[in-house]
């Protein structure tokens, strides 16, 4: 029997654990220690003494063209955990085992094994609701059910990447497996899986059939197959294990040769079309709305276009007020979905500030963001929760962002570049991932900014000299940027939709050609 622990500096953990206890007299303190039996290796949580409640994760991994394959975590001989990843919270002093076994003969191989050829093909490209955060495992797919563990975060790409695992924020640092089970005969004479990175990022993968381990980093882009031919390996299982050095994986497909013995019921096939096609992102299904639509000219028949500057902010500040459903935070990931929508293509949202393309799915903040135009912090409000209705959930001032975007503008003023805690809202280069760096936001922006100046009027306002938490500009700039990017295609659906939903309108969208930005403001 081989025995495998982790090697650690007594003297070190010592001075640490005194020093840990002689600060927190009050807290209690457990051992942990992990052992190996058999050829294997573990990582994770060093042994060591830890405070009450600690989390440990152990994981488990084969050595390479070794006989011996992984048992179980065992407590006082007692297996309490078959999985390669052990994660469990520290209430006592705990001792495991971690047990690697050597493998039965397998009296299945064939006489000739030089005459195993492929014969069936198995192959997936994985598609949105098949993974979740949470792991589990998946239907039948063309033959085969796949497990999977627990994701820091899965999603869905545009269907140029593929299934997204971990994100930017949260990447997917500890290994991350999903496996299926193959009958015992069965041989796998070749494998494709095809894997990608966020734009600068890394990860590693690892494939495992029976004695075989194929491990390598990758770094690329766009989808890129990572394949093996010409093999003769029996196990029965296949297992791919991911893991993010930094920002998020996509997984787009799998694909697996066999060879299965004559009189072996086992049956697999390919995605129509062989599997080639690209997940594409479904339609986005319109939330139920509050309102029925309404005409531009319907909406303001009671408004005096004409009316001095005072009487026409007071007259909209009323009208927009008059018809008002306010709309949670949480409610508004959901109706983003909709009213951000580029204009012809209910896939995807058109994104503040940099022109990205998003998925019409909210996917946690993981690529993208409810942005607030005028910043939650010059409306006074320091946080916002998904239960909140309030100014700062107006859906006029929220728009789908891409995240490092949104990060980008934080509580700045809107102003032309040079000008002093200004924000251009023209972002083309700088940001990391890929981007598209389209349209022009200035007027988009303006317009919202005197959207809300008008509704909430009494509470905030705009000016060339802003200050403290309840103003917002430069003034003057967003007049220019008014008339320098007119109201387009997109502003308009977007006003509709709103309105839908809040019952109320964007006048400076609407009454655009009556120059009534400059009338008020200017």
């Amino acid at each position: 029997m081989k025995r495998f622990i982790f090697v650690a500096s007594s003297i070190l953990f010592l001075s640490t654990s005194l020093f840990s206890c002689s600060n927190k007299d009050s807290n209690v303190f457990y051992d942990f220690d992990i052992q190996v039996i058999g050829e294997g290796n573990v990582t994770g949580t060093k042994p060591g003494k830890y405070e009450l409640g600690t989390e440990i994760t152990l994981t488990c991994s084969t050595i390479q063209n070794s006989n011996y394959e992984f048992d179980g975590f065992y407590k006082d001989d007692t297996l309490i955990f078959s999985g390669l990843t052990y994660t469990f919270t520290l209430v006592d002093d705990t001792y495991l085992t971690a047990r690697f076994v050597e493998k039965e003969d397998d009296d299945s191989e064939l006489d000739d094994i030089n005459n195993i050829v492929t014969n069936d093909i198995y192959s997936h490209t994985f598609k949105k609701g098949e993974l979740s955060n949470s792991g589990g495992s998946t239907g039948n797919i063309n033959g085969l059910i796949w497990n999977y563990d627990s994701m820091t975060y899965a999603g869905f790409d545009n269907g140029d990447r593929g299934f997204q695992i971990g994100s930017a924020k949260n990447p997917q640092l500890e290994p991350r497996t999903i496996s299926t089970d193959l009958p015992k005969g069965v041989y796998v004479t070749g494998f494709s899986v095809v894997l990608c990175n966020a734009s600068q990022g890394s990860a590693n993968y690892s494939i495992k059939i029976g004695n075989y381990t194929e491990s390598n980093d990758f770094s690329v882009s766009t989808p890129t197959s990572y394949s093996k031919k010409d093999l003769k390996l029996t196990g029965e299982s296949f297992s791919l294990s991911l893991k993010s050095y930094e920002k998020a994986i996509y997984l787009t497909s799998i694909e697996i040769e066999f060879y299965v013995p004559d009189g072996l019921d086992f049956d697999v096939s390919t995605d129509e079309n062989g599997g080639t096609d690209e997940p594409s992102n479904p339609d986005t299904e319109k939330p139920e709305t509050n309102y029925k639509p309404i005409s531009v000219e319907e909406y303001y028949k009671d408004i005096d276009i004409n009316d001095s500057s005072l009487n026409l902010m007071n007259n909209l500040n009323a009208k927009l007020n008059s018809q008002f459903t306010g709309i949670s935070y949480g409610d508004a990931r959901e109706i983003l979905c909709y009213t951000d929508q580029i204009v012809g293509d209910s896939k995807h949202l058109y994104s503040l500030l940099d022109g990205d393309k998003l998925n019409a799915e909210w996917d946690e903040g993981a690529t993208w963001n409810r942005e607030h135009v005028w910043p939650k912090s010059l409306l006074n409000v320091s946080s916002v929760n998904n239960r909140d209705i309030n100014i700062a959930t107006d859906l006029m001032n929220l728009r789908a962002s891409c995240s490092n975007a949104n990060s980008a503008h934080g509580n700045k003023y809107y102003g032309e570049k040079g000008q002093a805690n200004a924000f251009y809202p023209n972002i083309t280069s700088g940001l990391s991932g890929t981007h598209s760096y389209s349209g022009d936001h200035r007027g988009d922006v303006a317009r919202i900014c005197f959207y809300m100046a008008t509704m909430y009027k009494d509470k905030i306002s705009l000016s060339d000299n802003p200050s403290g938490s309840l103003q917002n500009g430069y003034l003057s700039a967003l007049l220019k940027w008014n008339k320098d990017d007119p109201v387009d295609e997109f502003e308009i659906q977007r006003n509709n939709r709103i309105y839908e939903y809040q019952g109320n309108r964007n006048p400076f969208v609407d009454l655009y050609d009556n120059n009534v930005a400059d009338k008020i403001f200017g």
